[in-house]
């Protein structure tokens, strides 16, 4: 099994998990991760596609109610 220490990377003011052993395709429409995860020692591929731009999250959402929510609308 190889080693997948992740590192941790900063982009664009996020943090971004990294394994040696993950790629990622941008494209214009979306932007895709492969890598490859051992489970009881059988390799399994994993590949997340998501949309661009990247919809905002749950919580960049709540934090934008809250910030609202101190203001008079």
């Amino acid at each position: 099994m190889p080693n997948n220490k992740p590192q941790i990377a900063h982009k664009q003011g996020k943090l971004i998990t990294l394994f040696p052993d993950q790629s990622v395709t941008m494209l214009d429409t979306h932007t895709t991760t492969q890598r490859e995860l051992w489970v009881d020692g059988k390799p399994f591929i994993v590949r997340s596609i998501f949309p661009n731009p990247t919809p905002k999250t749950p919580l960049d959402q709540m934090l934008k109610l809250v910030e609202l929510s101190g203001k008079d609308i």
